[in-house]
């Protein structure tokens, strides 16, 4: 990756601390568990998250704190991964270890809640401290960042409504 840089390593509080923290709260129509079958397919993600392009997975299953992967995006950007928080069907978060973006920080943290009835809450958050001219924008384009993302969320939704997942309860039970 040309111009690759480490970035800062966080934990959980600086989803709380950092100035650019974002959050979006959805509804879905899957089990904590059929939700983190999705998360661990690697293609799935670039289905629903326009933002990437290819998700690898740099470690095996089963995954859990350390985990890796690596992630590209748009215009040749690359990030490699550590999931730093790894409870399956409830929590997951990871931060940028390193990559060839303008920032000093990334992170997302994935909170989920059973609903019953083969539903569940996701609480995402991203936290990110920008370098370089993204200081300066980010604060000018913060709705936009916000909208992108409750639109990611929608795009995950549709994801799962087509999914059919194994054991999973008809959709007239629910």
């Amino acid at each position: 990756m040309a111009g690759t840089k480490t970035y800062q390593q966080v934990d959980r509080s600086f989803f709380d601390t950092t100035r650019f923290s974002f959050a979006v709260e959805v509804e879905l129509d899957c089990s904590p568990e059929q939700l983190f079958t999705v998360f661990e397919d690697a293609h799935a993600w670039t289905v629903w998250a326009d933002a990437l392009k290819k998700v690898e997975w740099t470690s095996p299953k089963p995954f859990g704190p350390g985990a890796t992967r690596t992630v590209t995006l748009p215009g040749g950007r690359v990030a490699d991964e550590v999931f730093f928080g790894w409870e399956r069907g409830k929590h997951m978060a990871f931060y940028f270890e390193r990559g060839n973006m303008p920032l000093e920080a990334f992170a997302e943290n994935y909170d989920v809640t059973d609903l019953g009835d083969g539903r569940c809450k996701l609480v995402w958050k991203v936290a990110l401290i920008p370098t370089g001219a993204g200081k300066v924008l980010l604060p000018i384009f913060r709705p936009v960042m916000q909208w992108q993302l409750n639109g990611m969320m929608k795009s995950l939704q549709k994801y799962i409504g087509q999914q059919s997942f194994e054991g999973a309860m008809p959709a007239g039970a629910r």
